[in-house]
């Protein structure tokens, strides 16, 4: 690999990074330097590698905040879906209800009906014997 020594001044305009990062960089190994004529320079090969994966590193995460943007919509929709949802089983229920209170009172007059016109016809068979 090709190494290109520059200053800390040229590697921040190249790269755009602050020169304390570079200097952290330098500072936790990441980044080679040297002292060359009083100034400090940077290998910016390593540089140049470091901040490609850092712009990787950057990509990944603004696709995983798109990801959990988008799924915290589908998420959002999906709760007022299962709200609707929610609504309509009530709604449904009550309807149940109604239609079951309705049949068991009918069932109920059609049961007296009944007894009535038994008690009717043993009183009828009863004359009649």
């Amino acid at each position: 690999m090709n190494e290109v020594w520059v200053t800390l001044a040229e590697a921040r305009d190249r790269l755009n990074l602050s020169e304390s990062t570079i200097r952290r960089r330098i500072a936790a190994g990441e980044i080679q330097s040297k002292s060359s004529g009083g100034r400090r320079l940077v290998c910016l090969s390593d540089l140049t590698e470091v901040t490609d994966e850092m712009t990787g590193l950057k990509e990944s995460l603004t696709d995983k905040a798109k990801l959990i943007e988008s799924l915290e919509s589908d998420k959002e929709r999906l709760q007022q879906q299962v709200d609707l949802l929610q609504e309509e089983l009530s709604q449904s229920r009550g309807r149940q209800d109604t239609i079951i209170l309705q049949l068991t009172k009918q069932i109920d007059q059609f049961t007296a009906l009944e007894d009535k016109r038994s008690w009717i016809k043993r009183l009828f068979y009863k004359k009649n014997a």
